[in-house]
């Protein structure tokens, strides 16, 4: 294979990690109430939707093994919604420069979640 996945690394996690995403999460909460306190109801980030469309993920025969993880694990099709947005917490022209945010929420996937809990939804 060409493009071999590097297998040369090793995850390190600080013994203050726990402490510093805790501090993160109440960071965000923070940022919430602000950015809803000067600028209504809504995403602190990528407050502004450019585009939202429905589309179909489709995960092909074939995959090179390293790669065929979760939903990859298997060739299928499964709805998904795209979302494209900017990056500031008020609403701006589109033509003023700013961060821009790619969003995909893919469904029907059931099982084991990426970052925890599970896929399915109640």
């Amino acid at each position: 294979m060409a493009n071999a996945p590097s297998t040369g690394w090793k995850e390190t996690i600080g013994h203050d990690e726990e402490a510093r995403f805790a501090h993160y999460a109440r960071q965000f909460t923070e940022l919430q109430a602000q950015k809803t306190a000067r600028h209504g109801a809504g995403r602190a980030l990528h407050r502004k939707q450019v585009l939202g469309l429905g589309a179909t993920l489709e995960v092909k025969a074939g995959l090179p093994e390293p790669y065929c993880q979760g939903v990859f694990a298997r060739p299928g099709s499964y709805e998904a919604w795209v979302r494209l947005s900017n990056g500031a917490a008020a609403r701006a022209s589109d033509k003023r420069p700013d961060i821009r945010g790619l969003a995909v929420a893919v469904h029907g996937v059931h099982g084991p979640a990426a970052l925890g809990g599970t896929t399915d939804r109640q």
